[in-house]
């Protein structure tokens, strides 16, 4: 059952130590800085001069149970970190996505397209369902009196709809009372300030201007005051809609006190100034979410300035990204990813374009002693007695007795403790050793020392085995079974060496 138990632990860590050594470097701090250089990752630990490039894996044996990991700032939209052993809420691929798809819903063709539609719509919509109403013969004849007054425009419009309402709204003039023109001309400014305050404030361009800068950014410095100074805009942005959305409802009740009583130049007039607010309120929904998505990838960035390192010896630029602790008798590997995303310059879309770096870490409590289990051949001078029986005839059997002498080479297990002092060369090593025979198997208790970078060790010392001796029986007596010699015999451990040995293992 021993020899059973040794084997199983010797295959288990045998198997892990091919991957990796169960002692990595040792490290007595709470702190592991690393940085990102766009192709390979360092880590330091306390001065950033001292860093160090890693490779496919890094063992780090933490000489207590937790340490923080912090990262060199990087540009959360175009860079993010995945640890397959933890499972983070990251929204940001959603929230990039759903943002550049508003903000390629304001620009290029597609919006073009979208207007010239629009405006034709509405020059047919005139055009067929709205004939133009001329004077003549069943025009109404002017009163006689002051001059009547004429829909007046000093500006002319943005909105298409609008420049055609008003050419209608001329030409027919006539149809109108004096009332009607005042009511008309009192609204117009109202129509012209609005549309002219709004159509200005081009916030689409502003905001992906911002999330153009933002995303090339790479000093965390820089980008906060980018965000500051965005946060600040959004307010503004803010409070913009509400006045907005004030005068849309101003000049809503103005236009419905105006009841024009010709009933063709009603239709225009209600439907144009009611299109006219639809589209204005449909475009202030649209830069409302692109305000929203732009706070939203505000919120991501402001999450990346969290937990900056600070103390005596901080390191300014760098930011907590996660905590590694330890339960005793366990460690923890976790394979980090670093994925890199670009902006494609025609869609405005986030695109991932490869895993720019991945490793594997790995986290143990360090002990001065490493256990390891080696398979190793050893030189024995002992000897010891053994029983037997031979033939005496008539289905007897007679007691033996013969001396064995251990003086070959032998193969055995050891399980070894390896006391690590920084040397790849060279380090002591305590060892019990067991040879795995059927009959009187030997106990070795030695030391000696190992090349852990040639995983071999060379050991020697004491070995110790169990005497068999008869307890009624003895040599020469016949029996009748050689069970009687089994019942007989009894092994006890002799706790005096019977000798010495020498060894060379290989650990697993």
């Amino acid at each position: 059952m021993l020899i059973v138990a040794i084997l199983s632990f010797g295959i288990m860590t045998g198997y892990g130590q091919k991957g990796l050594r169960s002692q990595g470097e040792k490290f007595s701090g709470k702190v592991i800085y690393y940085e990102f250089d766009g192709t390979a990752l360092h880590f330091f630990k306390e001065r950033n001069d001292s860093k160090e490039k890693m490779g496919d894996v890094k063992s780090f044996s933490l000489k207590g149970n937790y340490t923080n990991l912090y990262f060199k700032w990087l540009n959360p939209l175009i860079y993010k970190l995945t640890w397959k052993d933890s499972s983070y809420t990251d929204n940001r691929d959603q929230a990039i996505n759903d943002f550049v798809k508003l903000l390629t819903g304001q620009f290029g063709s597609a919006v073009t397209d979208l207007n010239a539609d629009r405006q034709s719509k509405s020059l047919t919509l005139l055009s067929e369902a709205v004939p133009v109403v001329k004077g003549g013969a069943k025009a109404a004849a002017p009163a006689k009196g002051p001059a009547r007054p004429e829909i007046k425009i000093d500006k002319g419009f943005v909105n298409l709809d609008l420049t055609l309402l008003y050419l209608q709204l001329r030409v027919n003039s006539p149809q109108l009372s004096v009332d009607e023109i005042n009511a008309i001309n009192n609204l117009t400014p109202k129509i012209i300030d609005f549309e002219r305050s709004y159509s200005n404030q081009d916030i689409s361009t502003s905001i992906n201007g911002a999330f153009s800068d933002l995303s090339s950014e790479e000093d965390p410095g820089e980008a906060k005051t980018m965000v500051g100074v965005q946060r600040s805009a959004i307010k503004g942005y803010r409070d913009g809609f509400k006045k907005e959305e004030s005068d849309r409802q101003k000049i809503a009740a103005t236009a419905a006190a105006i009841d024009i009583k010709d009933p063709l130049l009603h239709t225009i007039f209600t439907t144009s100034i009611a299109k006219f607010i639809d589209q204005s309120t449909a475009d202030e929904g649209k830069d409302k979410a692109l305000t929203d998505k732009l706070s939203g990838i505000l919120d991501i960035f402001d999450a990346s300035f969290k937990n900056e390192s600070i103390g005596p010896n901080a390191q300014p630029g760098f930011f907590k990204v996660r905590d590694v602790s330890l339960e005793d008798g366990k460690e923890l590997a976790t394979m980090l990813t670093i994925s890199k995303y670009s902006i494609n310059a025609d869609t405005k879309e986030s695109v991932k374009v490869n895993d720019a770096g991945k490793i594997k870490l790995v986290f143990n409590k360090y002990d001065i002693i490493d256990v390891t289990i080696s398979a190793g051949i050893f030189y024995s001078n002992a000897t010891f007695k053994s029983y037997g029986v031979a033939p005496a005839g008539d289905n007897q059997f007679t007691v033996t007795e013969e001396e064995i002498n251990r003086n070959t080479a032998v193969t055995a297990l050891f399980c070894n403790l390896n006391f690590g002092i920084g040397s790849r060369y060279f380090a002591p090593v305590v060892q019990l050793g067991i040879d795995p025979t059927k009959k009187s198997p030997f106990l070795l208790l030695g030391g000696g020392f190992s090349i852990p970078a040639a995983r071999f060790a060379i050991t020697g010392g004491g070995v110790w085995s169990w005497n068999q001796s008869l307890q009624h029986l003895t040599v020469g007596q016949t029996i009748s079974s050689t069970s009687d010699l089994e019942k007989d015999v009894k092994n006890n451990f002799d706790v005096k060496p019977k000798g010495y040995y020498v060894g060379v293992q290989y650990n697993f």
